[in-house]
């Protein structure tokens, strides 16, 4: 599932259990940031309600129900949503490339 808006990222991130909590709240402040969000969560309905208020507050996000416990689906979530975000390579994930930088300092 895809929401978009009139909002122009220049990068993309992709965030784990970004349904809810913690990974929801990280989901925002890259998309305040000028990211656009790739949100994944284990729930469906957890996915579709973040990438649905995501896309009310005006961010780009792309949502998959994924299981990060099963490697295959990490790594096809992460060609999906590379494929699929308008930014392209996101900025880093968890254990598969560099570590996310903080997208708010300079580089």
């Amino acid at each position: 599932m895809k929401t978009s808006s009139d909002h122009k990222p220049t990068r993309c991130a992709i965030v784990t259990g970004g349904g809810r909590g913690i990974g929801f709240a990280v989901a925002q402040r890259l998309a305040r940031a000028g990211m656009s969000v790739g949100v994944c969560d284990i729930r469906d309905e957890l996915v579709r309600s973040a990438c649905d208020e995501l896309a009310s507050a005006g961010f780009v996000a792309e949502g998959t129900v994924c299981d990060v416990r099963d490697e295959g689906e990490v790594r096809r979530m992460i060609e999906r949503q590379t494929d699929t975000l308008p930014s392209g390579q996101p900025t880093g994930t968890a254990d598969l490339a560099e570590p996310l930088t903080d997208p708010t300092r300079a580089s």
